[in-house]
C-alpha cells in the first residue's frame, strides 16, 4: 500500500458541545489558579492540564474536563510543555531562534545569520533554489544546539549543526532525488518526503508511487546526525511515553495487517488491520499501544488500542465522525496521552472536534465538535 502522509495544521469555527462548558474565569494571563484548582497549570511538564483548543480558541482543564475562560496567553500549557508538544508546532517556519546568547537567522536568500555577543557574521546557503515541495529553510532548537535545514531543488537536505559559540559541528546531506537525463537536460524527481520532527529525530518517508525501490523510512538523529534506513514503506510512528523524542516503533502494511517493527529491537507486532483508516500515529504506555489512524485527505478518524504483553486488541473507541461528502479535502490528527486520559484533537476541511477517552477502557470522556467549511 503506498506511504501515506500526515501532517500537521491548526484552523477553527462555529461551537458545538456535547459537554456543558462550565466556564471558570481567570482574570490575567498571569494570574495562576489557586492550590485548589482543578488542574495543574504553573509547571511546563508533563502535569500541566491546560489544554488550548484551537477550535474555538478555548483552554480546557485536562483534570475536571471543563472550559476556562484566560484573558491572554499563559505561559505554560499542555501543547507547549508535554512530550507532544512537536506534533503542535508548526516547526519548517522557523527561521529565527537563540541558543545560549547566540542568535540564529535565516536571511531572505537562505543565508545563515550568526550573532554572538561580540561579532556577526553570515554563512552562505548551500543552494539559493528551494524545491517547489518545500516552504524554505528552517532551524531547529534543541538543548546542545541548533540544526539549520537547507532542502534543496538539486541534492537533497543539507542539515548543519551548530553549537553556542556559533561554529558548525556536523554537516549531514540526506538525498531526496534521483536524475534522469534526457539529451542535455537532467530532471530531478524527488522521492523522500520529510514527514514528522519528534524532538530529537526526524523522520523522512518514501513516495512508493514514485520509486518503490529506494529505501522506504530514514531516521535522522539531530543531536549526533546518524541516519538509520528500512527497508519497509512505513504509513505512521509509534512514540514511547517515557521515551526520548524519538520514533519506538514504525508502521507498515503486511497483507491485512499492520506490523508496528520497534526500532532498537527486531520485535515485530502484527494487529488487526480492521480499525485502520491510513497513517497512523502510536503512544506506547507500559504495556498499551494506542493508536489513532486518519487517511489525509477522506474524512475520518479511528482511535484504538493495542496490548503489547498479550498481543490482542484492548478497545476500540467509539469516534464521533464528521462524515463530509468530499471531492477535495484535508484531515489531521493530533493523539496524546494526559495521565489516564487519550486525547484526539482532529482537524478536518469541513469541522475540528476534541474528544477524551478512557485510557483503560476507551470510554468515552469528553467531546466537543466545530462544524463548517474552513
Amino acid at each position: 500500500m503506498p506511504a501515506l502522509k500526515l501532517i500537521s495544521g491548526i484552523s477553527a469555527l462555529l461551537i458545538l458541545s456535547s459537554i456543558s462548558p462550565g466556564h471558570r474565569n481567570i482574570s490575567s494571563a498571569n494570574q495562576l489558579p489557586d492550590k485548589n484548582s482543578p488542574g495543574k497549570w504553573d509547571a511546563c511538564d508533563s502535569t500541566n492540564s491546560l489544554y488550548f483548543y484551537q477550535g474555538s480558541s478555548e483552554f480546557l482543564d485536562l483534570e475536571s474536563l471543563k472550559w476556562v475562560d484566560i484573558n491572554g496567553t499563559p505561559a505554560y500549557s499542555f501543547k507547549k510543555c508535554s512530550k507532544y508538544k512537536y506534533q503542535f508546532m508548526d516547526y519548517q517556519s522557523v527561521r529565527t531562534t537563540e541558543y545560549k546568547g547566540t542568535k540564529f537567522e535565516i536571511l531572505e536568500k537562505n543565508d545563515l545569520k550568526i550573532t554572538k555577543p561580540t561579532a556577526s557574521y553570515i554563512i552562505k546557503s548551500a543552494c539559493t533554489d528551494i524545491s517547489q515541495f518545500h516552504s524554505g529553510d528552517f532551524l531547529i532548537l534543541d538543548e546542545t544546539g541548533v540544526n539549520h535545514i537547507n532542502p534543496c531543488e538539486e541534492g537533497g537536505y543539507t542539515i548543519s549543526r551548530y553549537n553556542e559559540l556559533g561554529g558548525k559541528t556536523r554537516k549531514t546531506i540526506i538525498k531526496d532525488d534521483w536524475i534522469t537525463v534526457e539529451g542535455n537536460t537532467h530532471n530531478y524527481e524527488m522521492y523522500r518526503n520529510l514527514d514528522y520532527y519528534l524532538g530529537n529525530q526526524l523522520i523522512f518517508y518514501v513516495n512508493q508511487e514514485v520509486d518503490p525501490n529506494k529505501t522506504g523510512v530514514l531516521t535522522f538523529d539531530l543531536q549526533d546526525h546518524s541516519i538509520q534506513e528500512y527497508h519497509f514503506i512505513s504509513n505512521g510512528y509509534a512514540i514511547d511515553q517515557s521515551g526520548n523524542g524519538k520514533a519506538a516503533g514504525l508502521f507498515s502494511w503486511r497483507e491485512k495487517e499492520l506490523v508496528l517493527h520497534m526500532t532498537n529491537t527486531e520485535k515485530q507486532y502484527s494487529i488487526p488491520s480492521e480499525n485502520v483508516r491510513g497513517s497512523c500515529k502510536g503512544i506506547i504506555i507500559g504495556k498499551l499501544l494506542v493508536i489513532a489512524s486518519c487517511h489525509f485527505n477522506s474524512t475520518g478518524s479511528s482511535l484504538f488500542c493495542y496490548n503489547l504483553e498479550k498481543e490482542k486488541m484492548e478497545w476500540v473507541a467509539d469516534v464521533e465522525q464528521l462524515n463530509v461528502g468530499h471531492s477535495k479535502y484535508y484531515n489531521y490528527i493530533y493523539p496524546s496521552i494526559y495521565k489516564d486520559k487519550v486525547i484526539l484533537e482532529g482537524n478536518e476541511a469541513y469541522g475540528r472536534y476534541l474528544q477524551i477517552f478512557d485510557l483503560y477502557s476507551g470510554k468515552k470522556l469528553f467531546s466537543h465538535f466545530d462544524k463548517g467549511d474552513h
